[in-house]
Parts: structure tokens; sequence; C-alpha cells
């Protein structure tokens, strides 16, 4: 009778303990998951940051800019501390824009903030960020 008692025992245990494992492994399945969705889309928030930047840096050549642009580059200037906070070049060099902005110092935090997305950077030069139209596209009429 003892052992069929001790063998019950021991098989609502090993259910109880395989259970408790199998929820575990899930929990712990569902946490790296969750990380990695959010690891995805910091980064992804990160590039819309740098596309903007690059995509509206004609604001920074022309003096009649419409206001939608204008306030487009500014939104994506004013998104790098947050996004970028732990990255101490990038809040150094975007820290530096505000007290004597020029084209390097833009180009230097463009390539920056490429790096700590581990976006290609072998194709950027100054010059590129310096080729902004100077023109602005016609309307039709």
């Amino acid at each position: 009778m003892e052992l069929v008692l001790f063998a019950g025992a021991f098989s609502v245990a090993a259910a109880v303990l395989g259970a408790l494992i199998t929820v575990i492994s899930q929990n712990r399945q569902i946490y790296k998951q969750g990380e990695s969705l959010r690891r995805e889309q910091a980064a992804s928030a990160k590039k819309a940051v740098i596309e903007n930047l690059v995509a509206y840096r004609f604001v920074l050549a022309e003096k009649q800019n419409h206001v939608v642009p204008t306030t487009e580059f500014n939104v994506a200037l004013s998104k790098i501390p947050v996004l970028f906070g732990s990255n101490h070049k990038c809040i150094e060099l975007y820290r530096s824009l505000g007290t004597d902005f020029t084209s390097s110092k833009f180009h230097d935090l463009i390539v920056e903030l490429m790096k700590d997305v581990n976006l290609d950077t072998s194709h950027m030069n100054a010059t590129l960020l310096e080729n902004v139209p100077n023109r602005r596209p016609m309307t039709a009429t």
C-alpha cells in the first residue's frame, strides 16, 4: 500500500514539476520576444529620426522655408536626446550643434547616429549632406 501511495505522490510531484518548468520556459521565451521587439522598435524609431534629418536638411540652406519642413527637421532634432541618450558621443555632437551649427558638425552627427543603429556609413561624406536643393519644386499651374 505504501508503495502505491509513494508512486502516486511521485507522479503528482512529477506532473507539477513538469508544468512548472513549462510555464517558466514559456514566460522566459515571451520575455525574450518582448525584449527583441522593443529593440527593433527602438532601432526603427532611431532610423526614422536619421531619415527625417537627412530628408529635411534643405531647411538649413534656404531662408524662406515652409513651416512644415522646418517643423519636421526640428522635431527630428528634438528626438535625439530621448532616443540616443545612452550614446554619449551622439549627445555631445547634438549639443555642439547649438553653439555653432556647421555642415561638418551636422555630418558628424548624422554619421554617429547611423553608427548607433549599425547602418553603413562608408558612403557618407560631408559633400553628400551639403548638396541640398537650392530650388523649390515647381508647383502645378
